[in-house]
């Protein structure tokens, strides 16, 4: 089991993975209650540029991470933490007062989290077969624009 001791953290009192890895449990300095947020929600809210771009326009949609699961913390001094999913992401630190919110607000986030993904054509669950198709798409167009180049030449 993955915990950080209170005297780590400044604000968080307790931070540990539970439940096969699919959950942060949180406790926050002030409160008696531990909050569970889910693996998923935790990756698709990544604080990285690499999802959250340099302006809303540029934020990417992260689909996909239904069955995400959670390998590693790291705290970062007395603030944050860096998680380590296991789809390899770990560039993303999560601020304990970004852990506090969502864990007040998880459920909205988790519903607006679906509706965008549907609105976009994407799903929650990418499964092997779905990546093969992706695949298969990228090798397709790369190959075509292969032909038209060497066409044009």
């Amino acid at each position: 089991m993955l915990r950080y001791s209170a005297a780590l953290l400044n604000d968080v009192r307790l931070l540990r993975v539970k439940k096969g890895r699919k959950y942060l449990e949180v406790g926050f300095k002030g409160e008696e209650d531990t909050y569970m947020l889910p693996s998923e929600l935790l990756r698709v809210y990544t604080t990285s540029a690499e999802a959250l771009g340099h302006s809303e326009e540029e934020r990417k949609i992260v689909s996909g991470k239904k069955y995400v699961t959670i390998q590693g913390l790291q705290p970062i001094g007395k603030y944050a933490v860096q998680i380590t999913f296991s789809d390899g992401h770990s560039s993303g630190l999560y601020h304990f007062q970004q852990l506090h919110v969502m864990s007040k607000k998880k459920y909205g986030m988790m519903r607006d989290y679906i509706e965008d993904i549907r609105g976009a054509g994407l799903k929650r669950d990418m499964r092997k077969a779905d990546e093969v198709s992706i695949m298969d798409k990228v090798r397709e167009r790369t190959r075509l624009k292969k032909e038209v180049k060497a066409a044009g030449s």
